[in-house]
Formats: C-alpha cells, sequence, structure tokens
C-alpha cells in the first residue's frame, strides 16, 4: 500500500514539470524536463505529447532557437527517441542547437540514430552532456 501512495505521489510531481524558457546570457533556451521517468512509457510518452501541446499554446517558438531536453534517469527507447525527435521537429522550425541532458549510453544510441535517419533529420548541431550549466554553456556559444 505505501508503495502505491508513492507512486502516486511521484507521478503528480512530474505531471507538474512544465517547460519552461530560460534566458541565458541574451538567448532563451527552451527547457523540457523530462528527467526521473525512468522506463514508464506510457509516461514518458504523455510527457513528450503534453510539453508539445503546452508549448505551442504557451511560447511564441519562432524567438529561440536553442532547446535542452533534460532525459536524467528516463531510459529512451528506439519507439520513444522517435516520438522526441518528431516532438521536436514540430516544435522548432529554426532550432539551430539542441542539447540532451543525461542520457544513457543505449538512449543516446536510439536518438543519434533517429537524428541520423533522413526522414527524421532535424539539420541542427546536437550534443550530450551530463548537466545544466555544461548545456546552457554550449547552447549559447560559451563553450564549443
Amino acid at each position: 500500500m505505501i508503495g502505491n501512495i508513492f507512486q502516486r505521489r511521484k507521478r503528480i510531481v512530474v505531471d507538474e514539470m512544465k517547460p519552461m524558457l530560460l534566458a541565458y546570457n541574451g538567448a532563451d533556451i527552451l527547457c523540457l524536463l523530462l528527467d526521473n521517468l525512468e522506463s514508464n512509457t506510457d509516461l514518458i510518452k504523455h510527457k513528450v505529447l503534453t510539453n508539445l501541446d503546452y508549448c505551442n499554446n504557451k511560447f511564441n517558438l519562432n524567438c529561440s532557437s536553442y532547446l535542452l531536453y533534460d532525459l536524467t534517469e528516463t531510459e529512451i527507447t528506439h519507439e520513444l527517441a522517435i516520438l522526441l525527435v518528431k516532438s521536436i521537429k514540430e516544435l522548432r522550425q529554426n532550432t539551430t542547437k539542441i542539447a540532451f541532458i543525461g542520457v544513457s549510453s543505449r538512449g543516446k544510441k536510439n536518438i543519434q540514430r533517429c537524428l541520423e535517419d533522413n526522414e527524421n533529420s532535424l539539420n541542427s548541431q546536437y550534443r550530450f552532456v551530463t548537466g545544466m550549466e555544461p548545456a546552457k554553456q554550449w547552447l549559447t556559444g560559451e563553450i564549443t
């Protein structure tokens, strides 16, 4: 019973994580938080689609070309990588740089396979990083 209560609480917290625009070094970075979702495929899909709707209704997405995805402690399967890449294409017509935080080696392979696929090509630079600061610095050109 205690396990069920804890899982419900975790879902409530996860549902409260909304995308946000982060001002950093004069640039706006769209941050999408999908961290700590582990291998709950249905919840991850739900969050990706919810984020897409939220961003399309809340933000002027033509103003920024930087995207940050926090995927720490979230398992990215090939199926989820396809969904992520498609959602990125729908979100940002002019994205020039995308930073992925905390992706496992298996998740990296799945995302890279999707990004290298001609059908899913984004024409954007992307990098896998270990934390928020390196991601923000790379996105805004502070580090190369």
